[in-house]
């Protein structure tokens, strides 16, 4: 089958399709114009005519990103909260940063010197990443949608 037979004219402008065996189909098609800024919440407007022919994308290029949008900022904070617990895990006996703290502090016995450093490290960890999530969480609007 060639590429031409998968190119119709649509009255808005060529649209290429996949034919899949005796299949053909035509996928992406643009029937109204993007319901962003005026158009949001009226009544579907005509697209904008276009000279190019129209490939249709995967859904997967489609999904990704939405998906992406909407995972970043939670995983990001999931990641701080991770860190923050992992603490917890030192009662199991998984040596991490307190648990190391509290071997170095019986070996030197200076507390203060000791968990001022631990908690400079860990606000170190978790801060920046903290911050990171709020700016993506801004950069990506995902709570105005």
């Amino acid at each position: 089958m060639a590429i031409d037979d998968l190119v119709v004219e649509t009255s808005y402008g060529p649209v290429r399709g996949v034919g899949e065996g005796r299949v053909k189909a035509w996928k992406g098609i643009r029937y109204a114009a993007a319901p962003v800024g005026d158009l949001r919440f009226r009544a579907p407007q005509p697209p904008e005519r276009w000279t190019e022919v129209a490939v249709p994308r995967s859904p997967m290029m489609v999904i990704i990103p939405q998906a992406t949008r909407l995972s970043l900022p939670p995983t990001i904070g999931f990641l701080v909260q991770l860190i923050k617990m992992t603490s917890l895990a030192s009662v199991i006996g998984f040596v991490e940063l307190t648990r190391a703290g509290q071997i170095i502090n019986n070996s030197i016995f200076q507390p203060f010197l000791v968990f001022l450093l631990v908690g400079s490290f860990y606000f170190l960890l978790c801060y920046p990443l903290s911050r990171w999530s709020a700016s993506m969480e801004r950069k990506l609007n995902v709570s105005h949608r």
